[in-house]
This record gives structure tokens, C-alpha cells and sequence, in this order.
């Protein structure tokens, strides 16, 4: 492997030239000027040596600044050279919008910090396209997701308004059209909420997990108990992480609402955690019908769903504001296949030390 040629070195090379061809320059000079002036000064003529003493300011007054001149002008054109590079990768930059992110920044031939540079700020373009790629086609599913409901609305107006029509019937088409807007306010909180899940953690303060789940499970209860499922707490230890209390709750209720609704009547929800030497997971596990491999990274997608999910009520939304969440707090979220049977959700989340009081 060729050794990287460093700019700075390559820089650091091309001054010193400079300044070695300034001092031989300025080293000429004054010979020229009083090299035979010290010949007869040698030789012991206090006049030469008289004229000598005169000649040598002369030399250096005429001699400094033509050096001084000579560097400022060999510097101006080496630093030229030596930044033409950047200026190239400047002018590529500048022409770049968000119209055209498939455009990638010239990769200098020469192995240097620069083409180190370049390659960091084409991995970003590229990180930027598929950004802007997945949030034009959120844009276009949600724009389906709410076009679906504001279609029905119309349609029950429109069919209503044609003629005539008793309390009865215009209670029926009030009661199915406010059923539409409930689920299109349904979609817009949950696109809003998926807006803010992407928020960092940074600054975020100590959370108790422990206490976050028993407080979760608490707060499901109820639902457990109408849909006629366990819900319970399993393994668990005091364990403190560093974030946001408010969006892990929710990323959490997330998770155990839908095993809570895929989970057959006479069936099990268990929340536990597991701590591990630098990360600690949150798993969710249920006796439902579980997630297919094939589709385990696609249901975290906003609007995807697996099959067993096509029949059941929600935006779609759930399992990518989880992912969100997690991502934020520099975790991840994974389905697997459950002990119990069904299906697993893990939360995964770096170990923090705690906040200092």
C-alpha cells in the first residue's frame, strides 16, 4: 500500500523551498555586492574597508527587500498549487442542489487528507439522497393515507346532500363521517409525533427503565384485561439510561399496545429486561401470530405492515415511531421470534453512565 502524501507535509515542503530559494537568492545578492569589497578588506585597505561597512548596508538595503519580495511571491503562487485541489472540490460542491444529491464530489487521485475529505462528503451526499428519497415517499404514502378518509367524508356529503333526508339518516352519515375525522386526526398526530421521535436524546436525563415498565404495564392494564390477555412483567433490574422519559414511554406503549392487539383472548404479554455489558434491551414478547421474517425490517417503515397487521385498526405508524425513538437514544429495534411463541420486539440502548447531581 502507497504511503499517504500528506497536504500538510507536501505544504510544509513547497515552504521550505520557497524560503531555501529566498536565502540563496538573498545569499547572491550580497555577494555580488561586497564580495570584492571583502577581498580588499582581506587585504587590509582601511579605505576598501571604510567603503566596505558602506556597502554592506547598501547590499542588505537593496538585497532584503527584493528577497522579501521574491517569498511573498514564491508563496502566493506554491499556496496556489497546493490549494487548486480544494478550489476544485469548492467549485463541484457549489454546483451540487437537492435536486441533483446523485452528483458525487471528483475523488482526487493522490491518497491524501483531502481525498479523505472528498470520500466523507460523498458518503454524506449519499446518506442525504436516500433521506430525501424515503421522505419523498412518506410524503407520497401519507398523502394516499390521508386521501382515503377525506374521499369518504366527501362522498357521504355529496351522497346525503342529493335529497331530502330525516334525523335518522343524517345522524348515520354524522356519525360515519366523524368517524373518518377521528382517524384522519388519528393520522395527523401520528405523523406529527413520528416528526418529533426523530428528535436526539442529547441532553436528555436519567431514566429509570425498571420504572418506566412497571409504569407502562400499570397504565395497559386495563386494556389487557378487556381484551382478556395477561400482561406481565418479566425478569427485570433497576437499570438507568440516559435520554427522554417521555418519547422511551411512548416508544414502549407502542410496542405492548400491539401485542395487546395481536395477541389472541386467553393470551400473554410479557415486558422484561435484559442488561447486558454496554447495551440493555427492552423485550417485548407475546403468544400472537408473529411476524414473518421476510417482513421483520420492512414493518418498522412508516405505512408497511405485515400480513397479520392488514385487518387490524391504525395509521401504520406505531412500529416507525419505535424505530425513531431508538434511534434517537443511539439504539436500535429488531422483531424476532418470541420464547413464548409469538412474536419479540427489542429495544435495544447503549449504556449510559448516569447524570451527576
Amino acid at each position: 500500500m502507497a504511503r499517504r502524501a500528506s497536504l500538510r507535509a507536501r505544504f510544509a515542503l513547497w515552504t521550505a523551498l520557497a524560503i531555501v530559494a529566498t536565502i540563496a537568492a538573498y545569499s547572491t545578492v550580497v555577494y555580488l555586492f561586497l564580495g570584492p569589497e571583502f577581498q580588499e578588506f582581506r587585504r587590509g585597505e582601511e579605505q576598501a574597508e571604510e567603503q566596505g561597512g558602506e556597502e554592506v548596508w547598501d547590499a542588505i538595503g537593496v538585497a532584503g527587500p527584493l528577497a522579501l519580495a521574491g517569498g511573498v511571491i514564491a508563496a502566493l503562487l506554491l499556496s496556489k498549487r497546493a490549494l487548486a485541489p480544494i478550489d476544485d472540490v469548492i467549485a463541484a460542491a457549489g454546483d451540487i442542489s437537492a435536486h441533483d444529491l446523485h452528483t458525487r464530489l471528483p475523488v482526487p487521485a493522490r491518497d491524501d487528507e483531502l481525498r479523505q475529505l472528498v470520500l466523507a462528503l460523498n458518503g454524506l451526499l449519499a446518506r442525504l439522497e436516500d433521506g430525501f428519497g424515503a421522505l419523498a415517499r412518506q410524503a407520497a404514502e401519507a398523502s394516499h393515507e390521508l386521501r382515503t378518509p377525506l374521499a369518504v367524508i366527501a362522498t357521504e356529503l355529496e351522497v346525503a346532500l342529493r335529497r331530502p333526508r330525516g334525523e335518522d339518516e343524517w345522524r348515520a352519515v354524522a356519525t360515519r363521517t366523524l368517524d373518518e375525522i377521528r382517524r384522519l386526526t388519528g393520522l395527523v398526530e401520528a405523523l406529527l409525533e413520528l416528526s418529533r421521535a426523530g428528535a436526539p436524546a442529547a441532553g436528555g436525563a436519567d431514566v429509570d427503565l425498571l420504572a418506566l415498565v412497571e409504569q407502562v404495564c400499570g397504565a395497559l392494564s386495563g386494556a389487557a384485561d378487556a381484551r382478556g390477555v395477561a400482561l406481565e412483567l418479566g425478569a427485570s433490574a433497576a437499570i438507568t439510561v440516559r435520554g427522554h422519559g417521555g418519547a422511551l414511554e411512548g416508544a414502549l406503549r407502542n410496542l405492548v399496545g400491539n401485542a395487546l392487539r395481536f395477541t389472541p383472548r386467553g393470551g400473554r404479554v410479557e415486558v422484561s429486561l435484559d442488561a447486558g455489558h454496554d447495551e440493555v434491551r427492552i423485550h417485548v414478547d407475546d403468544t400472537g401470530p408473529g411476524v414473518d421474517p421476510a417482513e421483520r425490517a420492512r414493518v418498522f417503515e412508516p405505512f408497511q405492515r405485515g400480513r397479520a397487521a392488514k385487518d387490524a385498526s391504525g395509521v401504520g405508524l406505531g412500529l416507525a415511531i419505535v424505530k425513531k425513538v431508538a434511534q434517537a437514544h443511539g439504539g436500535e429495534v429488531a422483531a424476532s421470534t418470541s420464547p413464548l411463541g409469538g412474536a419479540r420486539f427489542t429495544i435495544a440502548l447503549p449504556v449510559t453512565p448516569p447524570i451527576s447531581q
